[in-house]
């Protein structure tokens, strides 16, 4: 009972958790004070979900945490078998331009699970002495690396590759304590694996150009979003509303830019530490780095050097990605965290009681959240289902969740009054501009014979994504209305010789439309001369 009671990990509480702790109060203050959205329901739930997940796997055995690694290599390996089957179309993938997305919507995400779990599955494999169990985890690791491949994530093959690096660094074996010694004895060695790893690198980044420059791009705006509010950032859950805003500038003041073609209206910024830069501010990332620096940079065993390869592995991932967008991929992180053992480090004292209220209070607000936000949801589907008014009760709890005011949107708004519609749709592209959105609101404007608010909505569309040529056109329409004659005509012939990304249906028409129109009023004004 004592053995028991010692190897459960509640009565202790270490640095890493206090810090941990006064992270997590930070995102609260800044989800309700300086994120100038209220906070949903959904948000709090997932929030509640991490600390929790953090806190049952700190109270665990160390049999138990093992138990609970072994699960992911599992999980890995059956996703592994699903990438495959995929691959060879006998199962339909989650998405309809890539074959092979797991159970993920994304073959990105697939890949940085798999990842993950891959390097779960060989730390496994070295400390395991059971020759059964060697055989099925030698296999399972086939199984993910195989299929790590099949979803050409570039994120997923460096942070794999970087993980597993790391662990097998740390290992016992004879071989690899050999080639240690020799890799620190000779500065040729040395000099090649930095060459192997910049060409790796290079590689990596014209493997898939257009998607690298892309996030570059992207990249480059963040840092433009950061300087705004460099200590506090623009709030939690804020990059997708500001994000547009700092395109189209940005494109203003670029007009004839090369990053044209990158333009678009992104969810994430392909990069987490970037993330928190924007959202939450250089107070973030210094929680972060406290937390990398109390994780890593201190005296421990072997053991704990081989597992802080999974977070590595997560960590590296993130660097490219969005891991945090998905709960799979979320839930992983306080997991990987929680997991390493941190005994070197712990604050004994009377805290265990302090330790229970806070895990009852945790506990009692993930299950009011929880209740709460599922009811909420629960009435909304009811809602779309019967078609009924109770929905817009509702609205002010679904307009600031992007996910639901899409569904609400495409669901209610078709069957709202001209006026109540028009005023939702405003409201709509405020809260989350896009070039679409735009279009529309101004086409909206223009019939209802406010043309200057069309114009400046056209205008907007235009910088915030230059490479559509939907705006343009709508401008070009917009002048042809108001008798603008010069300006239609300079619209026009830039519509004519914009290159477009891919060529459709939509783009030859409107440039076929154009071509005609352009035409006719060139044969009216020579007639009338």
């Amino acid at each position: 009972m004592g053995l028991a009671i010692r190897n459960k990990r509640f009565p202790e509480i270490s640095m890493v958790d206090i810090i941990i702790a006064c992270y997590a109060g930070y995102i609260l203050f800044n989800s309700f004070f300086i994120r100038p959205l209220p906070v949903t329901n959904l948000f709090l739930l997932k929030f509640l979900s991490v600390c929790l997940i953090y806190i049952s796997i700190r109270m665990m055995t160390d049999k138990q945490q093992r138990t609970g690694s072994l699960s992911i290599a599992i999980i890995g390996t059956l996703e592994a078998v699903l990438v495959i089957l995929q691959n060879y179309g006998w199962v339909e993938s989650e998405h309809l331009l890539f074959n092979c997305t797991g159970s993920f919507f994304n073959p990105s995400l697939a890949g940085g699970f798999l990842a993950c779990s891959f390097c779960i599955s060989v730390y496994l494999l070295i400390i395991t002495r059971i020759c059964f169990k060697k055989i099925c985890l030698f296999i399972s690791g086939v199984l993910q690396i195989n299929a790590l491949v099949l979803t050409h994530s570039r994120a997923g093959w460096i942070a794999a590759i970087i993980g597993l690096c790391y662990l097998l660094w740390h290992t016992d074996s004879i071989v690899i304590q050999r080639s240690k010694a020799f890799i620190k004895k000779s500065l040729i060695v040395q000099c090649i694996i930095i060459g192997i790893a910049i060409i790796a690198a290079i590689s990596a980044y014209q493997y898939k150009k257009a998607s690298a420059d892309g996030r570059l791009f992207i990249w480059g705006i963040c840092l433009d979003m950061s300087k705004d509010k460099l200590i506090t950032g623009h709030g939690t859950g804020m990059f997708r509303e500001k994000f547009p805003n700092y395109q189209a500038a940005f494109f203003m003041q670029n007009p004839d830019s090369d990053n044209v073609d990158y333009a678009g209206n992104p969810l994430y910024p392909f990069n987490e530490y970037l993330s928190v830069l924007v959202t939450q501010g250089l107070i973030g990332v210094a929680f972060l780095i406290l937390i990398v620096n109390s994780l890593s940079f201190h005296s421990s065993s072997k053991g704990v050097r081989q597992q802080r390869a999974f977070l590595l592995t997560w960590g590296i991932f993130a660097c490219f990605s969005y891991p945090m967008a998905h709960y799979r991929l979320m839930i992983l992180l306080p997991f990987l965290i929680a997991l390493l053992p941190i005994k070197s480090r712990i604050l004994r004292n009377h805290l265990g009681l302090w330790t229970k209220i806070i895990i009852l209070g945790v506990i009692i607000s993930g299950i009011y959240v929880g209740i709460s936000g599922i009811l909420t949801y629960s009435k909304l589907e009811k809602a779309y289902n019967k078609h009924e008014r109770i929905a817009q009760e509702l609205y002010n709890d679904i307009k600031y969740d992007l996910t639901l005011l899409n569904h609400y949107y495409n669901s209610i708004a078709n069957k709202l009054p001209a006026c109540e519609e028009f005023y939702l749709l405003k409201e709509y592209v405020e809260l989350y501009p896009s070039s679409y959105g735009l279009c529309e609101l101004g086409r909206r404007y223009k019939s209802r014979k406010l043309f200057s608010r069309a114009k400046e909505c056209f205008i907007f569309a235009y910088h915030i994504n230059p490479s559509l040529i939907v705006p343009q056109y709508e401008l070009f329409l917009l002048y042809r209305e108001e008798k603008n004659m010069n300006q239609m005509v300079a619209i026009g012939e830039r519509i004519l010789h914009q290159p477009v990304k891919q060529e459709n249906t939509i783009s030859i028409k409107i440039k076929t439309e154009v071509r005609k129109i352009l035409r006719d009023h060139l044969t009216k004004n020579m007639v009338t001369k």
